[in-house]
């Protein structure tokens, strides 16, 4: 399937060579990405109201169902515009919607509210998220995480495989950081056998990490 992107990034890398993405998106393309901000925007108005565009609508995808609830609610309110799609498209516009984290009860009945699906008008799938290649092992921490000695994280410098160390702050992740660099043999290349990965990186950064 052919598809397109529309953000504010590729919007503007497209301008620049004199493109117009949403006049190729009424007839070009057979799947377009939007983020949520798209949805309030001059393009994706002139969009709708292209009889093109709106002949060829079959189906509204959401992803990541849960952020309807979520970040709607909170700091992304752009994600409130979704609930208004089902308004703005044909009568025959089916919607799917999938995520891999909505609970049911309050979480469940305000994405379904949100949405306009009544019980009874809708199907829903469940899959089971159990993978069965994925084992949790608990360990449990000797010394503390206020300090800048991890000795039991020390076992990582000789490990064969790749792993991921999640830190609930980027202070955290500096000082482990350091420890690990402290570990590492002085013949391999520390700044690239650890490595941080966050917000505070350059984006250059974080993609070759």
């Amino acid at each position: 399937l052919s598809s397109i992107v529309i953000n504010s990034n590729t919007l503007d890398e497209a301008s620049k060579s004199g493109r117009n993405l949403w006049h190729a998106a009424r007839t070009d393309y057979a799947v377009i990405l939007l983020s949520p901000e798209q949805l309030v925007s001059k393009g994706f108005e002139s969009l709708l109201r292209c009889p093109a565009f709106t002949a060829r609508v079959c189906v509204l995808g959401l992803d990541e169902t849960h952020a309807l609830d979520t970040w709607g609610a909170s700091f992304r309110k752009s994600y409130r515009q979704i609930g208004f799609m089902r308004a703005r498209m044909p009568s025959r516009v089916r919607i799917i919607t999938s995520s891999a984290t909505v609970r049911a009860g309050a979480t469940k009945s305000n994405i379904c509210a949100f949405l306009g699906f009544r019980p009874g008008e809708y199907r829903e799938l469940r899959r089971s998220n159990v993978r069965r290649n994925v084992r949790p092992i608990f360990r449990f921490l000797t010394t503390g995480i206020g300090g800048w000695s991890f000795p039991d994280l020390d076992w990582l410098v000789t490990d064969e495989h790749k792993t991921v160390i999640f830190c609930r702050t980027i202070a955290l992740g500096f000082r482990m950081l350091v420890h690990l660099w402290n570990k590492v043999p002085a013949n391999i290349d520390r700044g690239t056998f650890v490595r941080l990965y966050n917000a505070l990186n350059w984006p250059s950064y974080n993609e070759q990490t």
